[in-house]
């Protein structure tokens, strides 16, 4: 009986180690795929059309997130900040192919298959720069929401989020932050321009929605009317006063009060 319990609960951990692994190898393959690219690109591209090394510098930047990621998700697998690092790296891993491959195609003459990666890779940033600045700072440190009230907000933050990454994918506009900002989106789509436009307007308010959010998450009780009972566990603690060096009690040359006597009938 005692083994199958242990059989049971190992079996868990077993398979979150499996599935960490194959992500940090999905993106460590990933990351020099696109290291590869960068450097072919770097080869060809013509003088004056952008820093390769600006790109490479880029990818290097955020390779900590999927170490961090991976080293959480194997020793705290209960911890979704962990799981959510990963992530990020793995989709940044692929991101780094699209990206390098797609501007090898520009510039290595075929343009069209090309310009179709770039399209691809034009909404990456939204889970890359947003998700760290916001479900990050739910999340920290235990890797839950600060409490149950906050679900509502992480839905609707999640939403947003997917609407604003599908209409930056789908915009017919010309792809302006990109290598070719002259060039329209070929796989945008004109018939959904009034429902994307909409769609955009929401990074504004997601932006509101952020200075919020680290706005609240930054309360405690020393600098809101927050209970002490409510700061999160890496709060420092709350500096005692000094001690003045004096005994409890009245001190001398206090004049004591108390309850007059009554006369003895």
């Amino acid at each position: 009986m005692q083994s199958a319990d242990t059989d049971a609960t190992t079996a868990p951990s077993v398979r979150r180690l499996l599935l960490a692994r194959v992500l940090a190898g999905i993106t460590l393959v990933s990351f020099t795929i696109g290291l590869v690219f960068a450097f072919l690109d770097a080869s060809i591209r013509p003088p004056g059309t952008g820093d390769p090394l600006g790109d490479i510098v880029f990818v290097l930047s955020f390779a900590m997130f999927p170490v961090i990621g991976y080293m959480l998700a194997i020793r705290r697998p209960e911890n979704s900040i962990g799981w959510l690092m990963l992530g990020i790296g793995t989709f940044f891993g692929l991101a780094a192919i699209v990206s390098e491959l797609g501007g090898y195609l520009v510039h290595s003459g075929r343009r069209d298959a090309g310009f179709v990666l770039i399209a691809f890779d034009q909404p990456s940033w939204v889970p890359i720069v947003v998700l760290p600045i916001t479900f990050l700072l739910l999340l920290f440190p235990d890797g839950h929401l600060p409490s149950p009230r906050w679900r509502r907000f992480a839905w609707s933050l999640g939403i947003a989020l997917t609407l604003v990454f599908f209409s930056i994918l789908l915009d017919p506009a010309p792809m302006q932050e990109s290598p070719v900002p002259d060039v329209p989106n070929p796989i945008g789509i004109e018939a959904l321009r009034p429902i994307l436009n909409a769609a955009q307007a929401l990074i504004l308010t997601l932006q509101e929605h952020v200075h919020d959010l680290e706005a609240r998450l930054g309360q405690t009780s020393a600098n809101s009317s927050r209970p002490p009972s409510s700061d999160p566990p890496h709060t420092p603690a709350r500096p005692k006063a000094p001690l003045s060096g004096c005994k409890r009690g009245g001190q001398p040359g206090h004049r004591g009060t108390c309850r007059a006597l009554l006369l003895a009938e």
